[in-house]
C-alpha cells in the first residue's frame, strides 16, 4: 500500500502544498525530509542569513527508533508543515485548506516590498524543484 505525505511551505501570506509518495525505506524518507527542510530554509532565508538550520519537530526523527507521526511543524522564516497519511484524498483536503488560507490572506493589501520579497524567497516553481529533487510528487 502506498503511503503519502503533504508538505506545505508557508512564507508571509503564501502557502504551497505538494502531495508526495513516501519511499518504502523509512530511513531514506527521514533523511530526504531533513534535506528538503534544509534546502527550503536556506532558500527562504537568503544567502546572507547564516543561522544554524532548525529542524523543528523533525529533530525527533534523528533518533533511530522513532515512529513517523501524523504532523510535523518547522517554524523558521516561513513555516513548513509535513502531514503523513495513507489516504491521498485526506491530504488533498488538507492542501485545499492551505490554498484557501493563501487566497484569503492575499485578498488584503500587500505592499510592493512584500510581493518582491515573496518572489525572491518563495517561488512556487523553486519550492516544487526542491521537493521534486528528493520525492516523487503524486
Amino acid at each position: 500500500m502506498n503511503r503519502y505525505f503533504l508538505i506545505v511551505s508557508q512564507y508571509r501570506h503564501t502557502y504551497y502544498s505538494f502531495v508526495c509518495k513516501v519511499p518504502n525505506n523509512i530511513a531514506v524518507y527521514k533523511s530526504k525530509l531533513l534535506a528538503v527542510v534544509e534546502e527550503l530554509e536556506k532558500y527562504k532565508r537568503g544567502p546572507d542569513d547564516t543561522r544554524e538550520i532548525h529542524y523543528g519537530d523533525l529533530d525527533f526523527l534523528l533518533e533511530e527508533n522513532k515512529e513517523i507521526f501524523y504532523r510535523y511543524n518547522i517554524n523558521d522564516i516561513g513555516d513548513i508543515y509535513i502531514l503523513n497519511h495513507e489516504s491521498i484524498n485526506r491530504l488533498k483536503e488538507e492542501a485545499f485548506h492551505y490554498e484557501l488560507q493563501s487566497y484569503k490572506d492575499s485578498r488584503r493589501y500587500i505592499s510592493e516590498a512584500v510581493l518582491t520579497d515573496i518572489s525572491n524567497h518563495h517561488s512556487k516553481e523553486k519550492i516544487r524543484e526542491i521537493i521534486q529533487s528528493n520525492f516523487e510528487i503524486a
